[in-house]
């Protein structure tokens, strides 16, 4: 029989501290859940009502990216041994990172080991136990040794390299470290569903394609389109985190059969530095990663036909008029063609 509590009793404490492994649960707002074993002695009650475990390097980082979304989790353990027993603790979580002034004080509790990426810091709202007659009785033979020897192998440097490259999404698209990369000229790229853009990023972004598009191209058209709810996005930012170049990246099957980039665009206040081609590289490389093997369809301005050339673009039929602007269609070759294959 399930009975819930408001706090760990230090009975409940010590049942933790006796179990070798630990589940993790979490879910974004639309998207897989997921659940996640956890051991290596990594998980420690700080007070009644708060715990925190320590996270290592692994193939994915779902829990980071769904806590940094929604603060959610379920954190479950259960009894292997002869007295049954499943605990869950419901609550919502923080990333506490090694740059972050609590990191000193929360990381002495945990052993040191190879791999370390980060700290969730929980906030427990409620306890459950239930009777766990259905788990098995398992003995514990000795730790897994294999994640270690992997992140020992590495080495700092590659595991840098490795978080970045593996661990910046989750499954879903959602950013699991701030989706942060860094540019060139001191800009930093924000990679972002639409669901994620924050309202003042979504306003920065509609103001500088307005102010280019509307304004400076004297284009009287719907920017507004629907489409940026079925898009990704790309936001450069300068140290003042101003928007100073976007494109967007719509979904197959929504403008196109292929992905496609548009709303291509840099501030008038920072061209001549090369932003332009750092922009659209940055987002062909991010179609790259999430639709392999796959062309990209685009409706360019007939005037930057050669620009896109550049990538590996070609044009396909005839020009055309949108919005006033005479356009051309240009696809790429799969693998983003041009100087991405």
């Amino acid at each position: 029989m399930a009975t819930f509590y408001s706090e760990l009793s230090q009975s409940l404490q010590q049942f933790i501290a006796d179990q070798p492994v630990f589940f993790v649960a979490t879910a974004p707002i639309t998207g897989r859940v997921s659940l996640s074993p956890k051991g290596v002695n990594t998980f420690r009650c700080v007070s009644s009502t708060t715990a925190i475990w320590l996270d290592l390097t692994g193939s994915g980082n779902e829990t980071a990216a769904h806590v940094r979304q929604n603060g959610r989790v379920t954190v479950m353990f259960c009894s292997f041994s002869k007295i049954p027993r499943i605990l869950r603790l419901y609550g919502n979580a923080r990333i506490i990172q090694p740059t972050d002034d609590e990191w000193a004080m929360l990381i002495p509790q945990f052993p040191s080991l190879p791999g370390i990426r980060q700290i969730f810091f929980m906030d427990i709202q409620q306890v459950q136990t239930s009777c766990g007659f259905g788990v098995p009785i398992m003995e514990l033979r000795h730790e897994r040794q294999t994640l270690a020897d992997w992140a020992k192998k590495k080495g700092e440097k590659e595991l840098v390299e490795y978080r970045q490259q593996k661990n910046s999404f989750s499954i879903d698209g959602i950013p699991a470290d701030g989706g942060v990369i860094e540019g060139e000229n001191g800009v930093r790229w924000h990679r972002r569903r639409f669901d994620d853009l924050t309202a003042r990023d979504l306003y920065d972004a509609m103001n500088l394609r307005q102010r280019v598009f509307t304004i400076e191209q004297n284009c009287v058209y719907l920017d507004a389109d629907y489409l940026d709810i079925h898009a990704d996005h790309l936001l450069g930012k300068n140290g003042a985190e101003e928007i100073i170049a976007y494109l967007r990246i719509v979904h197959p099957g929504k403008k196109y059969n292929e992905p496609s980039i548009g709303r291509v665009i840099t501030a008038p206040e920072a061209r001549g530095i090369g932003l332009g081609k750092e922009l659209l590289k940055e987002g062909m490389a991010w179609i790259t990663e999430k639709y392999p093997n796959q062309g990209v369809r685009i409706s360019a301005q007939q005037h930057l036909e050669k620009f896109y050339m550049e990538f590996g673009f070609r044009v396909v039929g005839e020009p055309y008029d949108e919005d006033g602007i005479p356009h051309v269609e240009m696809v790429s070759n799969k693998n983003g063609g041009g100087i991405f294959e």
